[in-house]
């Protein structure tokens, strides 16, 4: 179960990441907002740590901001 949470949570951050690299502001903001839950969630259920979830969460939310910005 934790393996999948893990792997559920690394394909929403890929996508994210995915649409940043094509420099599609809107669908990387809509794949943020899906991300962020599905991370709080995996923290949630104790499978990451609370400060992991909220490193990644700023990671992701600093990139998309910034293809936001320059868009």
């Amino acid at each position: 179960l934790n393996r999948d949470a893990k792997a559920r949570m690394r394909t929403y951050t890929k996508k994210v990441l995915q649409s940043v690299e094509q420099g599609n502001a809107d669908e990387a903001q809509a794949q943020l907002k899906d991300a962020i839950s599905n991370i709080a969630a995996t923290a949630r259920k104790g499978v990451i740590h609370k400060n992991q979830a909220a490193r990644r969460i700023k990671r992701l939310n600093a990139k998309v901001k910034a293809i936001a910005v320059a868009s």
